[in-house]
C-alpha cells in the first residue's frame, strides 16, 4: 500500500501541473489558433480598400463630368465637348452599374447618364 503522504504528494504534482500556467503561445501559434477570423478579416479589409478605390475613381470620373458638363451647358455648340462629355457619361454610368450604386444616385441623375451612354453607343453623334 502507498503511503498517505505520498498520495498528497502524487496530487499536489498533478493539481500543480493541472494549474500550471502554459508558456506563452509565438506569433504563429497565436495566428493558426485564430486563422479562421483573421483571414475573415484580411479578405473584408481588402474587399473594403478595393471598393474604397472603386468609389474614388468613381468620384474622379464624375467631377469630371461635371467639369465638362458645366461647359457644354455655357457652350452647347462644342461638338468636341459634346462628344467628351457622352462618352464620360457611359463611363460613368457603366462605373455606377459595376459598383452596385444605382440607387446612391437620384433617378434623375441616372436617366441623363442613361439617354447619354445610349447615343455614346451609336456611332457618332447624330447631327441635327
Amino acid at each position: 500500500m502507498f503511503k498517505p503522504i505520498f498520495s498528497f504528494q502524487l496530487s499536489l504534482l498533478v493539481l500543480s501541473c493541472a494549474i500550471a500556467p502554459t508558456p506563452p503561445l509565438s506569433a504563429a501559434q497565436a495566428v493558426n489558433s485564430v486563422s479562421p477570423e483573421i483571414a475573415t478579416l484580411d479578405n473584408l479589409i481588402q474587399i473594403t480598400e478595393q471598393s474604397l478605390h472603386n468609389q474614388q475613381g468613381l468620384k474622379k470620373l464624375m467631377q469630371e463630368y461635371q467639369v465638362v458638363h458645366d461647359k457644354i451647358m455655357q457652350n452647347p455648340d462644342n461638338k468636341e465637348e459634346l462628344f467628351q462629355m457622352i462618352k464620360l457619361a457611359q463611363r460613368l454610368l457603366n462605373s455606377i452599374k459595376e459598383n452596385h450604386l444605382a440607387n446612391a444616385f437620384s433617378q434623375d441623375f441616372i436617366s441623363e447618364l442613361t439617354v447619354y451612354s445610349q447615343i455614346a453607343s451609336k456611332k457618332g453623334i447624330p447631327t441635327p
